[in-house]
């Protein structure tokens, strides 16, 4: 047989001269660059677990700060309505490009800790999807129209699925039915 050939020098030399990219060990940490922050306590009107705390820069503007709380939601709210320290129609944050330093006047210290409450209201999404519409099935226990019980409903079900009697332990003769003749031993 024939020896085999060798593979030539380029294949092994582009492999072998191959570096893979550098990159820095260090984990990346946002530089405070000495921008000013505000700390917002944003509550919701009707619910008390939507509320959040936030820490924002200062150069934030009500329209972002109003993406932000509707992707807390998962984009499901509507008519997201902000409000100032308290809710009232005059403390009604309705400039979307207002910056919050404008709104709050944060100290131009960067060492002090400004902080802010904003209160939000919105409505829910509504849809026309009549899947999100339908009222729940209840596991088919009930008729959407009138709440009558359906067919192989609980009670029905129930009487089927009785418990049928414990076999005795082992050892122990099980009881006979007082019709049945007794066993004679010869």
């Amino acid at each position: 047989m024939p020896a085999k050939k060798k593979s030539s020098s380029k294949s092994s030399s582009s492999k072998s001269s191959w570096v893979g990219s550098s990159f820095s060990e260090e984990p990346i940490v946002p530089q405070s660059s000495g921008q000013r922050t505000l700390t917002l306590d944003v509550r919701g009107v009707t619910w008390h677990f939507l509320n959040l705390s936030l820490r924002v820069p200062a150069s934030t503007t009500v329209f972002e700060l109003t993406a932000l709380i509707g992707k807390r939601h998962g984009g499901s709210v509507a008519d997201l309505v902000l409000y100032k320290d308290e809710v009232n129609a005059r403390n009604l944050l309705s400039e979307p490009m207002k910056t919050l330093d404008a709104i709050f006047h944060v100290p131009s210290d960067a060492s002090s800790a400004a902080a802010a409450v904003i209160f939000y209201d919105f409505a829910a999404f509504e849809s026309d999807c009549p899947l999100l519409l339908r009222p729940p099935d209840l596991h088919g226990t009930e008729k959407a129209k009138g709440g009558e019980k359906a067919k192989g409903g609980a009670d029905e079900k129930a009487k089927e699925n009785k418990p049928k009697p414990a076999s005795p332990p082992l050892g122990q003769a099980a009881a006979t039915p007082p019709s049945a003749p007794s066993p004679t031993i010869k």
